[in-house]
This record gives C-alpha cells, sequence and structure tokens, in this order.
C-alpha cells in the first residue's frame, strides 16, 4: 500500500467515523462538580442559552470525556437521539457568545483540525464577502463559488495570514498554510521518493537513519503531517548517535529537503518575496528550529529576545540567499 492508497482508506475511515457520530455534540467549558448529573446540566444549559427545553426527552445519554485533570474541565459529550435535535442544538451555537460555554461537532481529529482551519479562513473571507458562509465541516462559499482546503489557495483569500504574522523587519510563520512552514503541502522528489510535504521527507530521513523501518513505514503512508509528526515521536534512536551528531545530521537533512522545496516555483517566488526580513518559525515547542514562542503571542517584540534558536529561519534564509545570488547571476 502507498501513501496515495492510505489516503483513500483514512479517508474512508473518517468519513464512516464522522457518520457513526453524527449524533454527538461536544461542550467544553463547563465547571465539573462532584456527583454532576451530565443530563441534569446538558438540560440547563441548552433550557437557559438555547432556549431548548425538555432535554431528557432528545438526549441518549452524556458524560466526561478524558481524565480527571486541575487545569480544566473536562469536556462533555452528548448524544442525542436523531440527527434533527442535534442540529437545532448545534444551529444555535451562537447563543452561547459571552458564555465561556461553546459545543463543537464530534469529529475524527483529522477532520476536525480541516473544520477549524476553515473556520478561521471563513473569518477572512467574510471581510470580502459578507455572503461567505461555511456549508459544511469541509467546504465553505466565497464569491459564488465553493472551497475546500485542497483548493482554497485559488480563492484569492490571504490564508497566508492566518499562518504568518509580518513586520516591518520579520515574517514569522507556523503553520500549513504559510509556505514557509514545513507543513505547507508540496509534492517533492528527492533520491527517487515522493513526498507530500518537507515534514515527511523530513521525519523520514530521520527514521532512515536510525534503522527503524517500522516507523518509516508508516511516515511513508501518511500525508498529514500532524500525523507524521506524531509517528516521529515513535523512532526508535540508535545509541551510537551522540546529541551532537543528531543535531548535524538533523541540520544537513532539513537543509537539503528545502533546497528542493524551494524550486518549486511558487514557492521560490514567495520566498523570494520575503527579501531581507529575518524569518522565524514561531514554534512554541521547539527550541532548536523554532523560536520558542508562539504565532500571537505578545511577546513577540523583537527576534532578539528568541527563545529558541531558530535553525528552521536561519535555513530558510541561507536558501533564500542563495536563490538571490542563482537571480544576480542569471541577469548579469
Amino acid at each position: 500500500i502507498n501513501a496515495t492508497q492510505s489516503k483513500i482508506l483514512k479517508d474512508e475511515i473518517d468519513r464512516n467515523t464522522a457518520y457513526s457520530q453524527r449524533h454527538n455534540l461536544i461542550f467544553e467549558g463547563i465547571d465539573e462538580t462532584k456527583g454532576e448529573n451530565y443530563i441534569q446540566i446538558i438540560d440547563h444549559l441548552l433550557g437557559e442559552y438555547l432556549s431548548l427545553h425538555n432535554a431528557f426527552s432528545v438526549i441518549d445519554k452524556a458524560h466526561r470525556l478524558g481524565a480527571k485533570t486541575q487545569h480544566r474541565p473536562r469536556p462533555i459529550i452528548v448524544r442525542f437521539r436523531d440527527h434533527s435535535s442535534k442540529d437545532r442544538a448545534y444551529s444555535r451555537r451562537k447563543l452561547l457568545k459571552g458564555s465561556g460555554i461553546w459545543m463543537k461537532l464530534h469529529l475524527p481529529p483529522r477532520l476536525e483540525r480541516e473544520s477549524n482551519m476553515l473556520d478561521r479562513i471563513l473569518v477572512l473571507a467574510s471581510q470580502e464577502d459578507k455572503y461567505a458562509n461555511k456549508i459544511s465541516e469541509s467546504k465553505i462559499a466565497f464569491k459564488g463559488k465553493t472551497y475546500t482546503l485542497k483548493n482554497i489557495a485559488d480563492s484569492g483569500i490571504p490564508i497566508q495570514q492566518i499562518h504568518q504574522k509580518e513586520t516591518d523587519t520579520a515574517i514569522y510563520f507556523q503553520g500549513q498554510l504559510s509556505p514557509f512552514s514545513n507543513f505547507h503541502p508540496c509534492s517533492l522528489h528527492i533520491d527517487g521518493f515522493e513526498y507530500a510535504n518537507m515534514e515527511q521527507y523530513y521525519q523520514a530521513e530521520r527514521a532512515r537513519r536510525h534503522g527503524d523501518n517500522d516507523i518509516l513505514a508508516q511516515i511513508l503512508m501518511e500525508t498529514d503531517p500532524v500525523e507524521i509528526k506524531r509517528w516521529s515521536h515513535r523512532i526508535t534512536r540508535s545509541p551510537k548517535v551522540t546529541n551532537e551528531d543528531e543535531s548535524e545530521a538533523n541540520l544537513a537533512t532539513m537543509q537539503k529537503g528545502l533546497m528542493f522545496k524551494f524550486k518549486i516555483p511558487t514557492l521560490k517566488n514567495a520566498l523570494l518575496k520575503t527579501g531581507s526580513k529575518t524569518l522565524v518559525e514561531a514554534s512554541k515547542y521547539d527550541l532548536f528550529f523554532g523560536s520558542g514562542v508562539a504565532l500571537y503571542d505578545p511577546k513577540y517584540t523583537t527576534v532578539t529576545a528568541l527563545a529558541g534558536q531558530n535553525h528552521l529561519g536561519r535555513i530558510l534564509q541561507d536558501v533564500r540567499a542563495s536563490l538571490q545570488s542563482q537571480s544576480l547571476a542569471f541577469y548579469s
């Protein structure tokens, strides 16, 4: 089975899972109390905020999700007796605004990420088209046309703004809508293999280097960079490799992959348009390739105050300098 076949299979599984969960809603932000009755809680919430009374007659079951923590209340998942009752409650979700409580559909993780992304894109789309709307969890309507994440780049909506923040001197990025992110979709052909994005190439090379063929197979069958990242955490590192050797090898792998990535004309032009600006991967948890600060963190006041080493941004600047030199040589 190859990556394309694997994706088709996983998409089918996601669709079937979503169908089986079509009667469910998830409520977040509801405080936990000892001995609570979940159906009574939801009955009160639906009545007080959404003017939907007698929830007992339409709710099949309800319970908290996950293990209890001290940080925040666990979400409550609610299964309605029929699809129409669930849809009626979900259609009034805007009435919860300001309550500190919100609801969402119960979707497989992959589809939930896509839906959340489209929600953010819709905010931008609405600034240019007041009739823009989300017609399903995977589609939005904009200026008379329908778009999914696969073709949203053709819509004219400035989607890169969601995953990029630009100042006079720097560009901060993090997320697949930025062309500078390793999560950005692009077809890479390197050493006889085809990759769906830089994350897949980079993590596959790490697995090869350590001889972890089982995880390598999983990475090569996956195209979703989030899932690839999760598989990468399970790579068994060779005990003979020192931290210093690992860092050097990782940098070399990233450099090679990005040289191939930015041969793609559209991505090459995007990188060249950054001019001389500092490029910063706004990754909160990656202190090696990233900056150690999240994209919209108010701490972002100057690139000199970064907590991380930002090696991805530095390598991108090296690739850009190489491309700029090639362009100068071409026109000289």
